[in-house]
């Protein structure tokens, strides 16, 4: 059997001569260039604000009469997507330090965590509550609520964060808005100038503050994003999503947070996988 060049050929036709001329593929790409297949991520500069035990409509450590009442809303809108889950859960939430929003309201990103099956048991060792105070001590601190108070807690803190799925077994995933990958020291301070979010579609994690659940399809969704999208680079996704107004209030697409995705620029990698937009050699999504 013959050995596989590294370069495999094959031919095209050429639009000007219409003649057929050999193409060469060379699987050794330069170094340095986008792969779709690995795209980068964009982490978010956070600070870890609350870590709180929901146990009906009792928030513990509490963190005052409003942001009580906001965290139980979190988790009751939470639940109702899983009508049979009714005990505890475990809030996380961080505040942004590179993206504010335009109306001076902090930009949050949280979590919600089950603490029990949906038979009532207690989540054990490699489920998601476990995995996630893993991360943490990983890096020399608690996000526990269990040990807010103590000198080695995660509050205060300011970490870099990325949006990932854990394994739960099974083939089971749990996606987590508030993955740390690194920990900034005590007395870190951002110099760098932060993103504007408009505060009209940026109220916790994308959802809108001046309108209800959208109507349109998900086809319809992405007809929409095609136009807005084709021809900006990454980078601009999130802008340009926010600028369009039949975009406000979708929460998800493809199985995505819509805002979320944008900001960390995955939805770019997400498109192309679902053969919606890809990326151009210029840099820019183009509609495949």
């Amino acid at each position: 059997m013959e050995a596989r060049s590294d370069n495999r050929i094959s031919t095209h036709i050429d639009a000007q001569s219409n003649m057929e001329v050999p193409l060469t593929t060379d699987t050794q790409v330069p170094e340095g260039i986008y792969d779709p297949d690995n795209a980068p991520e964009r982490p978010f500069l956070g600070k870890f604000t609350k870590t709180a035990y929901v146990d009906g409509q009792k928030v513990t450590p509490s963190y005052g009469t409003d942001e009580d009442t906001r965290i139980i809303n979190q988790c009751t809108k939470y639940a109702g997507k899983s009508s049979d889950y009714q005990y505890e859960m475990w809030f996380l939430e961080a505040e942004g330090v590179d993206v504010v929003r335009d109306d001076g309201q902090p930009f949050r990103k949280h979590d919600i965590i089950k603490l029990r099956s949906k038979n009532g048991v207690n989540l054990s060792k490699k489920q998601a509550p476990d995995q996630i105070a893993q991360l943490f001590k990983n890096l020399g601190v608690t996000a526990s609520y269990a040990h807010a108070g103590d000198d080695n807690s995660a509050l205060g803190r300011t970490f870099e964060f990325v949006s990932r799925d854990l394994a739960l077994g099974g083939g089971m995933k749990k996606g987590i808005n508030l993955f740390p990958l690194s920990i900034m020291d005590a007395d870190w301070v951002y110099s760098g100038e932060p993103r504007v979010v408009h505060a009209k579609v940026a109220e916790d994690d994308g959802a809108p503050i001046d309108g209800g659940a959208s109507t349109l399809t998900e086809e319809e969704v992405l007809t929409i994003l095609k136009e807005v999208l084709d021809g900006k680079r990454p980078e601009d996704m999130m802008q340009a999503i926010m600028d369009t107004k039949e975009l406000r209030g979708i929460p998800s697409v493809l199985g995505v947070p819509l805002i979320d995705s944008a900001i960390d620029e995955s939805l770019a990698t997400t498109l192309s996988q679902h053969r919606v937009m890809g990326l151009a050699p210029d840099g820019t999504l183009q509609v495949i």
